[in-house]
């Protein structure tokens, strides 16, 4: 066999083993909504929500974070578009059912993080903040915030 033809054929085995497993791959990954969740809100209106400064936002798999140069604030958002998994986790510190944002939800304390996730029919939605400013009224409105941008 010439070097080329193994080449080839080394090509087509190596595609061969590798498609299996970016299947599997792709389908434990959850689909997620908009292409870069990063660009649904600004510093700025991370800042005006946590009352910190914040980083350009990094995506994640299902969303993206904001986070203050020191870590000790953050902000961050998940979209998932499989309803399936939403999960209320009802061993929350605090945890309390929410009405008004998606056809229901949760919300509670997590990880040192306020927490508010809601099932829309379409998207799972959920926010965590960290910061000294942070409490449950305000993972809440920033849950409404991104219901309202995700329709």
């Amino acid at each position: 066999m010439s070097v080329p033809q193994f080449r080839k054929n080394l090509g087509i085995r190596a595609m061969m083993l590798l498609t299996p497993c970016l299947l599997l791959i792709g389908a434990l990954t959850p689909p997620t909504g908009p292409d870069d969740p990063c660009k649904l809100f600004t510093q700025d209106e991370i800042k005006a929500l946590i009352g910190a400064t914040v980083q350009a936002g990094s995506a994640s798999i299902a969303g993206c974070q904001w986070s203050s140069a020191d870590y000790e604030s953050s902000a961050q958002i998940q979209i998932i578009e499989d309803t399936s998994y939403y999960e209320p986790h009802k061993g929350a510190k605090d945890y309390s059912e929410l009405t008004g944002v998606g056809l229901y939800g949760w919300s509670g304390f997590e990880m040192g993080s306020w927490v508010a996730s809601s099932n829309t029919g379409r998207f799972v939605l959920l926010t965590m903040v960290t910061s000294a400013k942070a409490e449950r009224a305000t993972a809440v409105k920033f849950l409404s915030m991104l219901a309202e941008r995700v329709k």
